[in-house]
């Protein structure tokens, strides 16, 4: 059987296009706030690792996995999980976030301002209360990744 060759409709290609636009917007608001911190040369990078062994993980969920110019790994678009770590946890909710392997080990990263007025970090400890991210974990001083200063969570 041939396919039959119909013109294709009016409008079409401009309403792809518009649709395509649209959805690009949507994306880029999520993802450039995100993106702009990482790349921001005083934010510093909170690496968290995999829950203790034996601890499941809990569930996730996210809208996208994206690869990003100059920024290592992969971008998590709307990330929602609770991240357990040994000092505590951390959740985020629909909150654009990184991950990527660092010496075998697989990180959530987040970037945030180490030093600003209102700096998460205290001592050994950071501490986020917002409606996308909120917990309490102890930190020590990390590898450096893409040339900035990281914080592991314990």
């Amino acid at each position: 059987m041939i396919p039959s060759s119909r013109p294709e409709p009016a409008g079409l290609r401009r309403t792809i296009d518009e649709q395509v636009a649209q959805a690009n917007t949507e994306i880029a608001m999520d993802l450039d706030p995100a993106i702009a911190a990482f790349r921001d040369p005083r934010t510093a990078l909170l690496l968290i690792p995999p829950p203790p062994e034996g601890t499941p993980p809990e569930p996730r969920s996210l809208s996208g996995e994206y690869i990003v110019e100059r920024v290592p790994g992969t971008m998590y678009r709307r990330f929602t999980q609770k991240l357990r770590v040994n000092s505590g946890v951390l959740e985020a909710k629909e909150l654009s976030v990184f991950a990527d392997q660092v010496d075998g080990v697989d990180y959530t990263i987040i970037p945030f301002d180490p030093i600003g007025g209102d700096s998460p970090l205290s001592g050994d400890r950071v501490r986020f209360a917002s409606t996308d991210l909120a917990g309490d974990l102890r930190v020590r001083a990390g590898p450096m990744l893409a040339g900035k200063k990281t914080f592991v969570a314990q």
